[in-house]
């Protein structure tokens, strides 16, 4: 059986004047419809199946609406985008567009991939520090010393294991006579002979002096490193200290996903990939559009003499008149409002925004770096991994400079690091299959337990700021004229073929 969905999250955005009775608040709503079907055999269907949907920008046109305040009133809210285009909806959405049934993706289970880049920013900002100001290290006048630098602490920490080659053995050529190798060799019957005794004592003594060569100088070289001939050797120190472990981390991260030559999908297959809710979900990209097709509106309430609280929960309820069944979910959204104020209220636990801006003041919740830190990051790991070697097997050749620089560094630009982000993300995943048990137990829609294996979360209805933010803004101030300018904003001209 069709089933239909519509998920009204409210957002609100700004209040015209101060907290009184005939001031405006605005905000908005947006619409994530979800076209479904209760038999989970049907695995693709016709958007002709939903006539709700063919012209969605006519019927939303006719809903309205009212905003109900938690602990307050609730309030007739008129529609301020009134230039819905048809047009623009039917160009784009036909009666014969794939729907598959919508599924509630569950990524509890999903594999993260992410490093710690404020680590590796860290190590590599007190590596180059230490190189410019440290007077053993040249204090930036001279470049350091190999064995310095090969000594270094945090190069120590962040050198990859190392092992002496294997010394190179020549394969023996039988036609071009004696070859002198470290094992004997079998020689024709009759051919060289003679030599091949002759040459037997030179050999046993040339595996004597590698032998004797290798108890000498390994055991000298490590115990001339007896905490740092790697942290992650159980001879060196035992377990892995967390530079290290971030430098792994950063590597496995860049590795890239396949190694296999994958062809471009041909357009056909770019077609069947996009179904009617991947096709809304990438209108989010597109706030103007969005409101022209209904999937935004935009709403004005008008405040009583019953005020609403300064802090609450908010959402919109609409009435609307569509040709089938349907199942209209609202979740609450929490605010803060004030004077010429009426915000998305970020959470009370760990918030990361305030006021609408990340809070990029707190080191513990952001860092703001201005260096390529992956880039930097394996250059100076390869760096470290030679030095360590070198110094620790005894391998430089005798034309090895004495001194020894590193890596030049390069910025890719300003970069906002997120300490731990792949634990808030695995975060995120819980709270949307928390949001989602909400809403599967109004519809009936199927919720399995998490692919995670884990125990279900409590149902959730409620938003704060951090969980309906889908992105962020870059603005600079220039102080000439004293302006915000915003390096996002875009003007476009949309062109439906």
């Amino acid at each position: 059986m069709k089933k239909q969905t519509i998920v009204w999250t409210t957002l609100p955005k700004s209040s015209d004047g101060p907290l009184a009775s005939g001031s405006d608040l605005h905000l908005s709503v947006y619409l994530a419809p979800r076209l479904w079907n209760s038999d989970q055999n049907v695995s693709s269907m016709d958007l002709s199946a939903f006539a709700d949907f063919l012209d969605w920008p006519a019927a939303v046109g006719g809903a309205t609406f009212k905003v109900e305040f938690e602990n307050g009133p609730t309030l007739d809210a008129v529609p301020e985008n009134v230039n819905l285009r048809s047009d623009l909806w039917t160009a784009l959405f036909k009666p014969d567009t794939t729907v598959r049934p919508f599924v509630f993706e569950d990524l509890t289970r999903v594999e993260i991939l992410s490093f710690p880049a404020a680590t590796i920013h860290d190590t590599i900002r007190i590596v180059y520090q230490r190189a410019a100001t440290d007077e053993n290290y040249g204090a930036g006048r001279d470049l350091p010393g190999r064995v310095t630098l090969a000594a270094d602490p945090d190069l120590n920490a962040i050198a990859r294991p190392a092992r002496p080659l294997e010394p190179y053995e020549p394969p023996p050529d039988l036609d071009r006579g004696p070859v002198v190798v470290g094992r004997p060799k079998v020689t024709r019957p009759g051919k060289w002979c003679c030599w091949g005794c002759l040459l037997l004592p030179f050999i046993l003594i040339r595996r004597l002096l590698k032998l004797l060569w290798s108890v000498v100088t390994l055991p000298m070289a490590a115990f001339s490193r007896p905490r740092h001939l790697h942290p992650n050797n159980p001879g060196g120190g035992g377990g892995v200290n967390p530079q290290y472990a971030a430098f792994q981390q950063m590597h496995t991260y860049l590795q890239p996903h396949r190694v296999d030559s994958v062809p471009l999908p041909t357009q056909d297959e770019v077609e069947q990939e996009y179904d009617f809710h991947s096709m809304v979900a990438a209108l989010g990209d597109y706030p103007n559009l969005m409101r022209y097709l209904g999937l935004v509106v935009d709403l004005k309430v008008t405040l009583g003499a019953n005020l609403p609280p300064a802090s609450g929960t908010v959402k919109v309820t609409p009435t609307i008149n569509l040709g089938m069944a349907t199942t209209h979910y609202s979740p609450r959204t929490h605010y803060e409002l004030g004077d010429e104020r009426f915000v998305t209220r970020p959470r009370p636990v760990n918030p990361e925004i305030n006021e609408g801006l990340l809070r990029l003041d707190d080191a513990n919740r952001f860092r703001v770096v201005q260096i390529d830190t992956a880039g930097e990051g394996t250059k100076l790991a390869n760096t470290a991994t030679n030095l360590v070697a070198v110094e620790a097997l005894g391998t430089a050749s005798p034309n090895t400079p004495e001194e020894d620089g590193l890596p030049a560094m390069r910025t890719s630009g300003i970069s906002i690091v997120k300490p731990e982000l792949g634990l808030q993300l695995a975060q995120v995943f819980i709270n949307s299959y928390a949001l989602n048990l909400a809403l599967a137990a109004q519809d009936g829609s199927p919720a399995p337990p998490p692919e995670s294996g884990d125990p279900p979360p409590a149902p959730k209805e409620e938003l704060y700021a951090e969980d309906v933010v889908r992105g962020y803004r870059v603005d600079v101030f220039d102080d000439q004229s004293s302006k915000w300018h915003s390096l996002c904003q875009r003007v476009g001209v949309y062109h439906f073929l």
